[in-house]
Order: structure tokens, then C-alpha cells, then sequence
């Protein structure tokens, strides 16, 4: 507090006691008492010190606080600054290479600035020799391979598209799913430990080492056997087939005077690797009143009875063949 403010706070505080002082007396005066002169004591003199006291104490608590809070600000301020330095990146400061500096780096092997620098090539580049690659490698953009791309070690791919073919000469372990929205052609053996769901899948050739369980139906399809219609079937018998190799009907139509013996020979048309077995089910009453029998090979298989089955009747099996 300056000299004038404390003069100004002394004559505030004597002006309002005189003022008290005027009004008292004119009361006193009103009333008819006696009024008591008051003169410059002691005890009027340690008031107005004490007064003046409580004024500077309250007004130095006022400045202590706002003293506080603007340290506290700078605090304040000074840690985000802090902070806001620590996070930020270094920076990559770039730099042109002339077509001379171009030209000595062909013929030496140079270091090119450190870590912080970033080295951009605006034109096309081609490399006639190996590039090795220390650190991790991004690319922004598609990469075009025309010839072979060889990784010896690991990578890992977020998304990989492959236009044309992938050969993989050791193993490859696929943690997510794989979608081929083409074909699946592999060469060698398949190990699935899984499940395996597909809506249609074609296989030459299948070994089961366990049970084979179907929830549907099984179907067959393939091409028709040829046939031949025997003797044993009479003047103007006739036969014919429906199906495949591995399952059909077979319709025999015995003529006027059949005989015991072989009525038709279905060739099979693709050979099985052993002679397979053959299971015939009689589908018409004449075909199950006689005593029929099979003669079978890997090629072909005909049916045969040991009697003589009634004429001018359709001897109706149905058939399937395992290997």
C-alpha cells in the first residue's frame, strides 16, 4: 500500500468518525442531556490504529491469494509445455539430390543421411542388383512383381490379393479364414483338423479313416454302362439299364421260351481297381420267384438264374456296386 492510499484510508476513517461524533451530540442535544466533549484521547487514538490494521490485513490476504492462484497457473502452464515436448515427433527434414550426387552414388557405397532424414525420389527407379531392407518396409501404394518375390523370414499380412499364382515351398499357417473365390487345386496331401463345409466339393479320389456319416441323401451320378442281352432271355427278349456304375436299375423283358442261365451283362464304364461286390435287389414279383445269382470281375458283372424264369415277363433288379 503507498503513502496516499494510507493517508486516504486515515482521513475515510476520521471523517467517519467525526460524522458519528456529530450525529451523538445532535441527539444528546435533542434529548435535553448533557453532551460530553470529546477530545483527542488515547483509547479514540488506539481505534483508529486497530481499524486501519484490519484494512491492510485483509487487503494483503486479498493479494496473497491472487499471488497463490497465478503461481498455481504457471504451474499449470508449464507442465502441459512439458508434456506437449515429450510427445513430439521428431522432425524429418528432407533434402534434394542433384543429378551429380545422383551419379557418385552409383559408383560408391554411401550412407545417406541418419534415421530423422527422409529421402524421397520423384522420378522412376530401377535397381539392377538385390535391395536389402533393415528396418520395416511400408508402402503406401500397389506393389507390382512381375518376376519371382522371395521372404525368408516371417511376414505378417493384413490383406494379401493375389491376381495370379502363389507357391509356397514350406509351410504356411493361416490364422483367420481363408476365401478362395476360385479354385483350390492342391497337389499333395490335405490335414484338416477341423471342420471342413463347402457346398459342393469334387474329389477324385477320397480316404476315409474313420466313419462316414450322412445327414442327407446319398447320390450317384456317372456314365451308363453298356450292356449286352443274353441267351438265357429267349427269342425276342430284351434288356435295358438306368444308372451308373456304382448303383441303377437293371430291366430284363424274357422273350417267348426263356431258359436257365445268364440274361444281361452290364460292362462297367471305368474298370475298378479289384473285383467289386455287387448287390442285387429283386423289384418285380417274376424277378423274385427265381433263383438269381451274379458273375462279377472288375470290368463287368451279369445276372443269372439256375431255373427257368416264366416268359413274356419283366425281371426288375436294382443294383449297387463297392469296391
Amino acid at each position: 500500500m503507498t503513502e496516499e492510499e494510507k493517508k486516504e484510508a486515515e482521513n475515510s476513517l476520521e471523517s467517519s468518525l467525526e460524522t458519528e461524533q456529530e450525529q451523538t451530540t445532535e441527539s444528546l442535544n435533542q434529548s435535553g442531556e448533557d453532551v460530553p466533549q470529546q477530545s483527542d484521547s488515547k483509547p479514540a487514538r488506539q481505534k483508529k490504529v486497530l481499524t486501519f490494521a484490519r484494512i491492510i490485513r485483509k487487503r494483503n490476504t486479498i493479494y496473497l491469494s491472487l499471488f497463490v492462484v497465478l503461481i498455481l497457473a504457471l504451474l499449470a502452464i508449464s507442465y502441459v509445455a512439458y508434456r506437449k515436448g515429450n510427445n513430439t515427433q521428431p522432425q524429418i527434414t528432407s533434402q534434394s539430390l542433384s543429378p551429380s550426387t545422383l551419379s557418385k552414388l552409383a559408383n560408391n557405397n554411401t550412407v545417406i543421411g541418419t534415421n530423422n532424414q527422409l529421402l524421397t525420389i520423384g522420378s522412376s527407379s530401377i535397381f539392377n542388383g538385390p535391395i536389402l531392407v533393415k528396418n520395416n518396409l511400408s508402402v503406401s501404394n500397389n506393389i507390382v512383381e512381375g518376376g519371382n518375390l522371395q521372404v525368408s523370414g516371417t511376414s505378417d499380412l493384413s490383406q494379401l490379393q493375389i491376381s495370379h499364382n502363389l507357391s509356397v515351398s514350406g509351410n504356411a499357417s493361416i490364422q483367420g479364414t481363408l476365401t478362395v473365390q476360385n479354385n483350390l487345386n492342391v497337389n499333395g496331401n490335405g490335414n484338416f483338423s477341423g471342420n471342413l463345409s463347402a457346398t459342393e466339393l469334387n474329389i477324385n479320389s477320397i480316404q476315409l479313416n474313420g466313419d462316414l456319416l450322412l445327414n442327407h441323401h446319398l447320390v450317384t451320378s456317372g456314365a451308363i454302362p453298356n450292356i449286352s442281352t443274353l441267351s438265357g432271355v429267349g427269342p425276342a427278349g430284351t434288356s435295358s439299364i438306368s444308372g451308373s456304375d456304382t448303383a441303377g436299375t437293371i430291366t430284363i423283358n424274357t422273350g417267348t421260351s426263356p431258359v436257365a442261365g445268364c440274361y444281361i451283362s452290364v460292362n462297367f464304364s471305368a474298370p475298378f481297381a479289384n473285383t467289386p461286390s455287387v448287390l442285387l435287389t429283386p423289384s418285380s414279383t417274376a424277378a423274385a420267384n427265381i433263383n438269381y445269382y451274379v458273375n462279377r470281375s472288375a470290368t463287368s458283372f451279369s445276372v443269372c438264374s439256375v431255373n427257368t424264369p416264366a416268359p413274356e415277363q419283366s425281371l426288375i433288379f436294382g443294383y449297387m456296386v463297392i469296391d
